[in-house]
């Protein structure tokens, strides 16, 4: 599924995301409204290739996501966020040190990259056969982006950070 030249979703996602204002952006959204990173990123990436989505493929994705991100990649973010606030105060309970809490954090972040990369693939999947049916860059990606999520206020400052890096990192 390549077009553009932009390559796989997870390329196409590490060389986005690889980009600090675009991590703060997407983990904003994340945080302040619960949108799913890998949604926000397929979005850009689908607009780059000209592929739009509408509430029918969005409605899709999410049944395809759901129960993964829900029953997998929650869990592992919530047991990865108790241990970096374990590691910024007293840890209870005997011996346990910010040491042991680090190195099973840096194990339990490597599986969450993991369960993020098996959701990209399953995105990538659903989303495979869908034709381009507009053109191909900023106007695409602002109307995917604009499907999930209503981007007012301090948001339309992050949605123009995904626009603007989806353009000028999306592609090698």
């Amino acid at each position: 599924m390549s077009g553009a030249g932009s390559g796989d979703l997870w390329t196409f996602s590490l060389r986005v995301y690889g980009d600090e204002e675009v991590e703060s952006a997407c983990l904003a959204l994340q945080d302040r409204h619960g949108l799913d990173v890998n949604l926000i990123l397929l979005a850009c990436w689908l607009g780059r290739r000209g592929v739009a989505l509408d509430p029918r493929r969005l409605a899709d994705l999410e049944r395809a996501v759901a129960p993964w991100r829900d029953e997998v990649i929650r869990p592992l973010r919530g047991v990865r966020r108790a241990l970096k606030a374990r590691l910024q105060g007293p840890l209870p309970g005997g011996p346990a040190t910010a040491e042991d809490a680090g190195a099973i954090r840096a194990k339990v972040k490597a599986m969450e990259l993991a369960a993020e990369r098996v959701e990209q693939r399953i995105l990538e999947a659903v989303s495979g056969a869908w034709p381009p049916a507009t053109e191909p860059g900023a106007p695409a990606i602002r109307a995917n982006l604009a499907l999930l999520h209503d981007f007012q206020g301090q948001d339309r400052a992050a949605l123009e950070v995904l626009v603007a890096a989806a353009m000028d990192r999306g592609t090698p």
